[in-house]
């Protein structure tokens, strides 16, 4: 049996609605920074093979044939990689504690979420029970006055 709610008006309602709000924007800034995080470990290992490959084409050219600008040119090229691949991986550092954070934030905003949604339901639950003890009551009020009207019609 369902209850008619009509009638309920929770009255906290708008302070759930703020929750639910800034849950929601919080899942979407995490989507983001996750969305962040993918695109620098993207361009780390971008970088990291990059740093490998070119490591390996100046040890192939000093065993080659070796030339000691281009060696030198080569180092100073590693060098900048190796400096570009220092930036990405603080960058994600920094990333994935802001997530942590983030992660830790959607746990608490959840939390006071699902105590306002038991409140809700424990508050709908308290009008369902109020409705039916009025309409309970109703029906006893009608019945004592078909029993008046009984016992009146039988004295008559």
């Amino acid at each position: 049996m369902h209850a008619d709610l009509r009638g309920f008006d929770y009255a906290l309602e708008p302070l759930r609605r703020q929750r639910q709000w800034r849950m929601d924007k919080l899942l979407a800034d995490l989507g983001g920074l996750q969305r962040d995080i993918a695109h620098v470990r993207a361009e780390l290992d971008r970088l990291q093979t990059q740093y490998r490959e070119q490591g390996q084409a100046v040890a192939d050219a000093a065993k080659r044939h070796f030339d000691m600008h281009a060696y030198r040119r080569g180092l100073h090229w590693m060098a900048a990689l190796r400096g570009q691949v220092r930036e990405q991986e603080t960058a994600l550092e920094a990333l994935l504690l802001k997530k942590a954070e983030m992660q830790r934030a959607c746990v608490v905003a959840q939390q006071k979420l699902d105590v306002m949604e038991r409140h809700r339901e424990d508050s709908i639950a308290d009008y369902v029970q109020a409705q039916s003890s009025r309409a309970l009551a109703q029906a006893d009020q009608d019945w004592i006055g078909r029993q008046g009207q009984m016992t009146s019609e039988i004295n008559v």
